[in-house]
């Protein structure tokens, strides 16, 4: 029953991009958590279409229940050292922002939210969501405040409003608490 539901999931993500089909696929999963197992199985298919297109309905249901992303945190981190398209890592690092992240986890967060940061590639929604991770991080880690805030520093002027905004707020609390 679980493959049959996997693949009406797979069709559905795969027969339009937009936020009706990410609505609907949040409906369909509801509080099944084995329906939202079926979701994050068609992450691991590599199909990169796929991957982009279930990443959105996927953080829209971690805002709702995030105990559903608890188990597979290791692997939305592992995840992110993948190539992937653009939407898949934003995706992940946007629920990750606002997750509990065991301490064991924290490093390869840290590592890979450090590479989006200072990668010019990087779209910009990606890289403000890293910041926010890295705040939470540095809030049992404040020793990393200092690296990234000397980074804030030198490109602040560079990029983005978006950037400039979470920036300036990353400079804001670790300013005075340094």
């Amino acid at each position: 029953m679980l493959s049959s539901f996997k693949n009406q999931l797979r069709h559905l993500i795969l027969s339009e991009h937009s936020r009706t089909m990410a609505d609907t696929v949040v409906n369909e999963i509801g509080d099944d958590e084995e329906r939202f197992k079926a979701l994050m199985d068609l992450l691991s298919e590599g199909d990169y279409r796929l991957t982009q297109r279930a990443a959105w309905p996927l953080a829209l249901i971690s805002d709702k229940r995030p105990a559903f992303i608890t188990p597979y945190i290791h692997d939305l981190i592992l995840k992110l050292k993948e190539p992937a398209h653009p939407a898949l890592h934003r995706n992940i690092v946007r629920i990750l922002k606002g997750i509990k992240i065991p301490s064991e986890e924290q490093g390869v967060l840290a590592d890979a939210c450090f590479l989006f940061l200072y990668h010019n590639e990087t779209p910009i929604a990606t890289k403000c969501f890293s910041i926010s991770v890295l705040h939470n991080i540095c809030l049992k880690e404040p020793d990393l405040a200092k690296e990234i805030c000397l980074y804030i520093e030198e490109r602040i002027s560079f990029e983005s409003a978006a950037f400039k905004s979470r920036g300036r707020k990353f400079l804001a609390y670790w300013g005075n608490n340094l």
